[in-house]
């Protein structure tokens, strides 16, 4: 334990004195995106379990008012000129797209089920995320606000990766908030959870952690690698491992192949493909039966686990026998754990559709699938899709800073991690990711956005001057 303490205080050490770097080269001025990063960072740490205000069918929490401040903020400086908002472009278009579907399968539907869950998930899952995509959109991007929202969730992983650590060995004097150590929250305990008590949520902050940190390692001198490199790295990789949650790892490895795949030349992908087929053969080969049962959480077994990943294809049975009846539509947003009752009859099919009843559905497209059918589904795939070409594009444009492709390098390991946990777990039913996945998809928009414009304005100025030229050139013979 204290050569982990040592280690967490050597890494804020360093990170103080990139803030003070940081702080000696900048004025301070306002910026709508600092105030969208404190809006994740305070719901992460001090969210709905930490406290909550009942007032009234949906209580508020610090991040909600915070939010709701800060887009209220935003709305002024829209109408007192000082911000603007751009037309909408293809993205913008598919992001309200989504956002109408589900308001739409909300309304038409029981909203009120469950103590109003069908709406809370429409205003805390959708509505607060896409109000972040819009703000980090429109705000002004600046080199020192990316170093900065950068420096934030590296801290940010680094105070949950600690966290993990002292959870699974115990260590419940230095675990704050005290509520992650707090018998009243069973599920997952014993595993590298954090306050959001979840620990795939908690693995993914760390793992855009690891990337924040790698963007730092690339844009630091020598003499500064090593230690954000070896320190920040390595306790971030045992806040990973603490999850022990397999798609975190996995998400973990694949954003290590993209920093390093991302500025590889084309014979290093092909080695970089090759010894990766090779890596996951010699995995599958050796580890696969004790990946699949080990001792995780503190109140299941091994052998409960081991029959856990056998609820994989009665959850896909399930959300086949649903979809059948209404492919197009769904049976309304947020409304899955009442209407997959009438599907577990065991009598319907060779599988024990019954076990799958204490659970929500185990995977974001079968989710979306139940819910909002076949259109809801699509949709987010495309979203994805145009999200994934945004970011990648941005890691591609050598003509832009490195800060600016870095957050393209982000947001693509972001996406991987929403689309590979997505496939074992409801990761839209994570409120804090889809805070976190809207915010740094408007910032990776924005950029590319700005991009865009400024090609097309440079185009433009050549074809002008083109014309220009030729005209001079006529009135010249004319002339003589």
């Amino acid at each position: 334990m204290e050569f982990l303490v040592f280690v967490t205080l050597v890494a804020a050490a360093i990170w103080v004195l990139v803030a003070l770097r940081i702080w000696r080269n900048s004025d301070f001025s306002f910026s709508w995106l600092l105030a969208g990063c404190l809006v994740i960072v305070s719901g992460t740490v001090f969210g709905y379990e930490f406290y909550r205000l009942e007032a009234g069918p949906i209580p508020l929490t610090i991040d909600r008012g915070l939010w709701l401040a800060v887009m209220c903020g935003f709305a002024a400086s829209i109408v007192a000129g000082r911000s603007r908002i751009r037309a909408f472009d293809r993205t913008d278009w598919l992001v309200m797209g989504l956002l109408g579907i589900l308001t739409i399968s909300t309304l038409v539907n029981d909203w009120s089920f469950r103590n109003n869950l069908p709406l809370s998930r429409l205003l805390f899952f959708a509505v607060m995320p896409i109000g972040l995509y819009f703000l980090a959109k429109n705000a002004a991007v600046r080199a020192k606000d990316l170093r900065w929202i950068a420096f934030g969730l590296t801290l940010l992983g680094l105070y949950l990766a600690f966290t993990a650590v002292a959870e699974i060995n115990g260590w419940w004097r230095l675990v704050f908030p005290a509520y992650i150590r707090s018998d009243s929250y069973a599920e997952f305990f014993g595993r590298g959870r954090g306050p959001l008590l979840n620990p795939v949520s908690n693995g993914i902050f760390m793992v855009v952690a690891l990337t924040t940190t790698w963007i730092w390692f690339q844009n630091s001198r020598w003499f500064g690698r090593l230690p954000i490199g070896i320190v920040v790295g390595c306790l971030l990789t045992l806040g990973i491992y603490s999850t022990l949650t397999r798609s975190i790892w996995l998400m973990a490895v694949l954003a290590c192949i993209a920093f390093v795949w991302v500025g590889a030349t084309f014979r290093h992908r092909v080695g970089i493909v090759v010894a990766g087929g090779l890596l996951g053969l010699i995995v599958a080969a050796t580890l696969s039966s004790s990946l699949i049962a080990f001792k995780r959480d503190k109140n299941v077994t091994e052998t409960q686990m081991a029959q856990s990943a056998k609820l994989r294809p009665i959850f896909a049975k399930v959300a086949w026998e649903m979809f059948k009846d209404r492919p197009v539509w769904g049976f309304g947003f947020g409304q899955y754990t009442r209407a997959k009752i009438p599907y577990l009859k065991d009598a319907h099919s060779a599988l024990p559709l019954t076990k799958a009843k204490p659970y929500m559905q185990h995977n974001v497209f079968l989710s979306y699938l139940t819910e909002l059918g076949i259109v809801g589904m699509a949709w987010l795939i495309i979203l994805l899709g145009k999200l994934f070409l945004v970011s990648w594009k941005l890691t591609q444009e050598k003509s832009l800073e490195s800060w600016q492709r870095g957050f393209g390098l982000l947001m693509f390991v972001t996406l991987v991690g929403y689309v590979v946990n997505g496939m074992f777990h409801d990761t839209s039913i994570l409120p804090m990711m889809h805070m976190l996945m809207f915010f740094l998809a408007g910032i990776a928009s924005n950029i590319y956005r700005s991009f865009c414009d400024q090609v097309s304005a440079g185009q433009q100025m050549s074809l002008e001057e083109a014309f220009g030229h030729s005209h001079r050139e006529e009135f010249s013979h004319a002339a003589a």
